[in-house]
């Protein structure tokens, strides 16, 4: 399913970051929680993360020396570590867009352990836009001012893919029979609509409490019985 981060949705105080004062700046929107790192080489930067005091700006990043500086961009979710990878598929392609943008900037795209594995550069002409990577999975986005003028950059959103999470007790077919959900085992065979057989090689537990969150972004969802076909699903089915 498609899921947005936006980073709009909380705000945060304005932060100067120079060498003596490098970070991190921690933004925490829809559930997981963004750093974002620097080197602060340059000592003239400034970053806003959150939508206080500056509306338009959700994720500003501003080099004002004539030293290039780095920020790396990360995130965490101890609710579901799934959203510790965020990934494009061929129909939720992943996606970063973008409000403002001055002079030019390097981005390069993190794999799940930390490495650059693909990499492009944004320029005035990316402003009120946005870039499509298609069907990669990131774990983080490292920015580089490339000028020796000022950079600027308004990163707006990032999206991509995630996972459907089935509620507890929902029954999946087996060769022997339903099983429940939070029952099943790696190596465990199950059936699928196809009526072919797959093996499980991962399975993942997200807890959610919606004291702390928006319960419209995380209370679960139902298909109701025969709304994909006959007999599909085969009762009403809860996900998220």
């Amino acid at each position: 399913m498609p899921i947005t981060f936006d980073f709009g949705n909380s705000g945060t105080a304005v932060y100067h970051v120079s060498t003596s004062n490098p970070g991190p700046v921690i933004n925490i929107a829809d559930g997981v929680t963004f750093t974002l790192s620097t080197d602060a080489s340059g000592g003239q930067e400034e970053i806003i993360f959150g939508n206080d005091g500056s509306p338009n700006y959700d994720l500003y990043l501003t080099d004002g020396s004539t030293t290039n500086d780095v920020w790396t961009l990360t995130f965490v979710s101890t609710a579901n570590t799934i959203n510790n990878i965020l990934s494009g598929t061929a129909s939720n392609e992943l996606t970063l867009q973008f409000g403002s943008v001055f002079g030019s900037m390097k981005l390069e795209l993190l794999n799940a352990t930390g490495a650059v594995f693909d990499s492009t550069t944004i320029t005035t002409a990316q402003s009120n836009g946005s870039l499509n990577f298609g069907s990669v999975a990131i774990s983080g986005i490292k920015f580089t001012s490339l000028s020796l003028f000022v950079d600027a950059m308004n990163l707006k959103s990032m999206s991509g893919n995630a996972l459907n999470c089935f509620c507890v007790d929902t029954k999946i077919s087996t060769p022997n029979g339903p099983v429940s959900i939070q029952n099943l085992e790696f190596g465990d065979v199950v059936t699928t609509a196809a009526g072919g057989s797959s093996t499980v090689n991962w399975l993942g537990v997200q807890e959610v409490d919606v004291r702390t969150t928006d319960p419209k972004k995380v209370n679960p969802i139902c298909i109701s019985a025969g709304a994909l076909g006959e007999n599909t699903p085969a009762r009403d089915l809860f996900v998220s």
